[in-house]
């Protein structure tokens, strides 16, 4: 796909394939895992069903919740070859610094959209947090896990399907609390 885009792209062949890898992305990772367009369309019903069907019906932390939601939309890719689409994909967008850019601004901006929705539609304190500075930072920390995890997924030579992903986001998710509190002492 990203090859002919690049084939069929003229001048503007760079933009072609970042517009079609930011659709990709889109639908895999944040904006796909809590219904983005889901949320657009029908007022936050998709996120409600997609937090039951990843078993946190009742609530809990955002984190865990995000991270189900991310899971059970990975469970649910079919087998019709997009674990080599995205392979193949990110590689292309390693190596094109005006992609990656352009892939970073566009998951930055879904996931504001995202806390801003989940502001909205959850019961979630606000007194200590009027700015959203924690839904944000849980959104984010689930993007830079996703992205940990991607990079793994696609560097692994057995070019394992969504099962592979979803370990390899399990294992990123898992390490996130101890990142945090991770000491560091001068040498």
């Amino acid at each position: 796909m990203n090859a002919r885009a690049l084939h069929m792209g003229g001048d503007a062949a760079t933009e072609a394939v970042a517009l079609n890898t930011s659709g990709l992305y889109a639908g895999i990772a944040l904006a796909g895992a809590l219904g983005g367009g889901a949320v657009n369309t029908s007022g936050g019903i998709g996120v409600l069903v997609a937090a039951c069907v990843a078993g946190l019906p009742t609530g809990g932390p955002v984190f865990e919740l995000l991270g189900g939601v991310l899971l059970a939309a990975l469970g649910r890719m079919g087998a019709d070859g997009w674990a080599v689409r995205l392979r193949l994909s990110r590689r292309l967008s390693a190596r094109t610094p005006s992609m990656e850019a352009h892939r970073l601004a566009f998951c930055d901006r879904t996931g504001a959209a995202i806390a801003t929705v989940m502001q909205r539609r959850f019961d979630m304190p606000v007194q200590p947090d009027p700015y959203g500075l924690r839904p944000r930072l849980a959104v984010d920390l689930l993007a830079a896990a996703f992205r940990r995890a991607l990079e793994r997924w696609v560097a692994d030579s057995s070019e394992s399907g969504h099962e592979g992903l979803a370990d390899a986001l399990r294992d990123a998710c898992a390490a996130v609390p101890e990142s945090l509190t991770l000491p560091a002492r001068p040498r």
